[in-house]
């Protein structure tokens, strides 16, 4: 349906930024500072950052193991807009709370 309807696709996108899921944040809430890991998070290292978005977005697919492509596409065009928009970028966060389950 979003396929089709572009008004429809934007919509979707802007909710799923927004809105926080079952147990999970908003990535709104990640990206503006607003959400502090708890310290169940920080006990599965689960800390503010582009990382926990990842495992939001599509976390059961990508988040534990660095050779998933799907995550290292998300990562690259990342750091590639990081980059043009002159934003550090420590890549402690980007993949370091994934490597333990």
């Amino acid at each position: 349906m979003t396929a089709e309807n572009g008004t429809l696709a934007i919509i979707s996108a802007v909710w799923f930024v927004m809105t926080p899921q079952e147990r999970k944040p908003s990535i709104h809430d990640i990206v503006v500072g607003k959400w502090q890991p708890s310290e169940a998070d920080k006990a599965g290292g689960r800390y503010p950052g582009f990382g926990v978005a990842i495992l939001i977005i599509n976390g059961a697919l990508e988040c534990y193991g660095l050779d998933d492509q799907r995550a290292l596409n998300r990562i690259a065009s990342y750091k590639k807009m990081a980059t043009y928009f002159n934003v550090q970028v420590d890549c402690l966060y980007l993949i370091s709370p994934f490597l333990r389950p």
